[in-house]
């Protein structure tokens, strides 16, 4: 009992299991009643200390679960914090000469010139390293592979630019968090802030476009972390389990394969297409709200005695899409690997002929090349 206990909290009181309401002490073992010395010896304790650690077990997932749903929370307030401040930073009107008066004081003269709203721009730039820093903070502390996946690749972007950054007062640290000088910035060459953080593919509308990515995964990963601190595709999850409403327990199907409804395929074509331009193609995305509806119908309209084989279909029909778009990436872009970030213009060759690729797959699942593990 005692080595079992020593891998628990040893602050629960477990006494309580064990104690008696016989008053003779001279009836037990060793100061234990004969009645619990019988109860120990058929079983009784066993099971009620292992149902005891059992719910103190799920009384640390709920715990864990709520954590990250909190800490997934705070990830998304500060991506959305992130996505604005680089908004704000690739507007054209920030980079745009105005009208500046300035008065003498001894005078009292006003004089108008034109020049850059230094002023604005110095705040705009502040405001970024602040909102940059808090998630990078933020996303040391998360458990989801693709917000890990878009710091990861943040940080990478930002190291890429780390030469222009140091000219405009942009330092990197060693904990991958930056600093401002704002006496180098307000310096600094207007041409070179410009190619840092003015409009579409600057630098700031690439960080942008990740701490978007990071907001709508920690929105999806809230939506499906479950009580057992597990991300979940929630649809496939409550068809296969058996528990969705007016829906029985799926049995087994006898067929290595099962003939996907063209409607079907063409929501995996559109959750595919969203992986690769959102996610780079990393598998164990969090699938979108929509296709997990789809998916979710769709297993419910067939007989239970297919719903098994359906499933197992879709998933290896999904695993070989992706090979087939991986090796078509890497054709065209030697080295990439599944994850990183993927040219739109390289993914849109990819996907321009999409029956071919739906086509393909099919040919290596229906014939058997692809063990579906039925």
């Amino acid at each position: 009992m005692s080595s079992i206990g020593n891998n628990y909290n040893n602050s629960w009181d477990y006494s309580g299991m064990y104690s008696s309401n016989s008053n003779n002490a001279n009836n037990g073992l060793f100061g234990i009643s004969l009645t619990d010395y019988a109860s120990i010896r058929n079983g009784s304790y066993s099971k009620l200390l292992k149902a005891t650690y059992a719910q103190q077990d799920a009384q640390e997932k709920k715990t864990k679960a709520a954590t990250e749903t909190k800490n997934l929370t705070t990830m998304k307030t500060g991506a959305d914090a992130l996505k604005n401040s680089t908004a704000a930073l690739t507007n054209h009107k920030l980079w745009e000469k105005k009208t500046i008066k300035e008065k003498n004081e001894e005078t009292g003269e006003v004089t108008e010139k034109k020049d850059y709203d230094w002023g604005a721009i110095t705040e705009a730039v502040k405001q970024f390293v602040s909102d940059y820093n808090t998630v990078i903070g933020n996303a040391g502390s998360s458990d989801t592979n693709s917000i890990l996946r878009n710091a990861t690749n943040m940080i990478k972007t930002t190291e890429a630019n780390s030469k222009l950054l140091e000219k405009v007062g942009i330092k990197i640290g060693s904990d991958n968090k930056l600093t401002l000088d704002e006496d180098k910035l307000k310096s600094a060459s207007i041409g070179t802030l410009k190619t840092l953080f003015e409009g579409s593919g600057s630098y700031a509308d690439r960080i942008n476009q990740k701490a978007s990515n990071m907001g709508r995964a920690a929105t999806k990963a809230t939506d499906t972390y479950n009580s057992e601190g597990k991300y979940t595709n929630s649809a496939a999850s409550a068809i296969l389990a058996g528990n969705t409403s007016g829906t029985s327990a799926i049995g087994s199907s006898g067929k290595a394969t099962y003939k996907i409804s063209d409607e079907m395929k063409s929501a995996i074509l559109d959750q595919l297409k969203l992986d690769y331009y959102m996610y780079g193609g990393s598998k164990g995305t969090t699938d979108s709200k929509s296709y997990q509806t789809k998916l979710n119908d769709y297993l419910k309209s067939l007989d239970s005695k297919d719903r098994t084989a359906a499933a197992n279909t879709i998933t290896k029909l999904r695993e070989e899409l992706s090979n087939q778009v991986d090796k078509q990436i890497k054709a065209q872009v030697p080295g990439w690997n599944s994850g990183s970030t993927v040219a739109n213009s390289v993914l849109d060759k990819v996907f321009a002929n999409t029956d071919e690729l739906m086509k393909n797959a099919e040919s290596v699942i229906y014939n058997g090349s692809v063990n579906l593990g039925i």
